[in-house]
C-alpha cells in the first residue's frame, strides 16, 4: 500500500463545500429564517426533499401518522432538527456517488449507529442533547465517503481483510499505516465549517482516537457515544476475533458501566435496531 501521506496528498483533494450547503448554513445561522423560506429551497432540489420525508417517515423518529409536506414535518420535530436532518443529506448527497453499494453500505452503518445513539442518550446519557444524534451519527464516517469516492478499491482492501482476520476496519487502517478516514474526514468538516458535533464524531469514533482526545464533559460524552455506536454496529455486521471482541466489549462496558448481563441485553437491542437501519438504507438511498 501507498505511504498514507502520499495517498492523501495524490488521489484525495478536499472538494469545496457545494453551493446548496452553504445556503443551508446560511439559514441555519439566521434566526429570521421561515419555513417558507426552507421549502422554497428545498423545492429547488425536489429530490432532498423526497429523501428528508423519508427520513422523517422512517423508524428513527417512530412517528404514528404519515408525514407528506415540510410544513407537518416541522410541525412534529421542530424547525431546527429539519435543518440539522437537510444539512446532513446535503452533504452526503454532495458526494456524488449515486445509487453504489458504498453509499448502501454507508447508511446501513450510519443510520444503524444514530438509532444505537438515540437508545444510548434516552439509558445512559440523558444530560445531551438528542438533536445533535442524527447528524453526528450520520455523518462520523465522512472521511470514508470521501475513500469511496476517489479510492474505492482501497476501501474494498480493508473491508475484506476486516471479514478475513476479524479486526476492526480503525486497525487496519493502524497496522497499514493508512491515512485514517477519521483524519480526512475532520478535515472536512472544517472545511465545510460544519457544526461541532459533527467534527466531534468524524474525528473521534474508535477506542484510540477516544483515548488520545483531551475533551472533558458533554464534548467527551459525544464522541464516547459516537464511538460506542460506531463500535456496537461494526461488531454485529461480521464475526471479530477472540482478541478484538474481548477489546470491544471490554471498552463498552467500562464506559456505560455495565456487566455482562447487561452488555446482552444491549447487543441483543443493537441488533434489533440493525433490521430498522437496512431498511431505512433502501428508503434513503433510492
Amino acid at each position: 500500500m501507498q505511504e498514507p501521506k502520499m495517498m492523501l496528498d495524490d488521489r484525495i483533494t478536499l472538494p469545496s463545500a457545494p453551493t446548496v450547503i452553504l445556503e443551508i448554513q446560511s439559514l441555519l445561522a439566521s434566526e429570521s429564517t421561515t419555513v417558507d423560506e426552507v421549502a422554497v429551497k428545498l423545492g429547488e432540489d425536489p429530490a432532498i426533499l423526497a429523501q428528508i420525508l423519508r427520513v422523517v417517515n422512517s423508524a428513527y423518529y417512530g412517528l404514528s401518522r404519515e408525514v407528506t409536506s415540510l410544513r407537518f414535518a416541522v410541525a412534529l420535530l421542530g424547525f431546527k432538527e429539519i435543518q440539522r436532518l437537510t444539512l446532513s443529506l446535503a452533504v452526503v448527497n454532495s458526494m456524488d456517488l449515486g445509487v453504489s453499494k458504498h453509499l448502501h453500505r454507508y447508511w446501513v452503518h450510519s443510520s444503524h449507529i444514530s438509532l444505537i445513539m438515540k437508545h444510548l442518550v434516552r439509558t445512559h446519557y440523558p444530560l445531551l442533547d438528542v438533536e445533535q444524534v442524527w447528524i453526528a451519527g450520520c455523518l462520523h464516517d465522512i472521511g470514508k465517503l470521501l475513500y469511496f469516492k476517489f479510492c474505492p478499491e482501497l476501501v474494498e482492501k480493508i473491508a475484506e481483510d476486516a471479514e478475513a482476520t476479524g479486526m476492526l476496519y480503525s486497525d487496519i487502517e493502524k497496522r497499514e499505516s493508512i491515512y485514517a478516514a477519521s483524519q480526512v474526514g475532520a478535515r472536512l468538516c472544517e472545511e465545510w465549517n460544519l457544526p461541532s458535533c459533527v467534527v466531534y464524531a468524524a474525528e473521534t469514533h474508535t477506542i484510540d482516537t477516544l483515548a488520545s482526545c483531551d475533551a472533558t464533559g458533554g464534548n467527551r460524552d459525544i464522541r464516547a457515544l459516537v464511538t460506542i455506536g460506531n463500535l456496537l454496529s461494526e461488531i454485529t455486521l461480521r464475526p471479530m476475533n477472540e482478541e478484538t471482541e474481548a477489546k470491544v466489549f471490554g471498552f463498552i462496558k467500562s464506559e456505560l458501566e455495565i456487566d455482562e448481563d447487561e452488555l446482552l441485553l444491549l447487543l441483543s437491542t443493537v441488533k434489533e435496531l440493525k433490521m430498522e437501519a437496512e431498511s431505512f438504507a433502501l428508503q434513503v438511498a433510492r
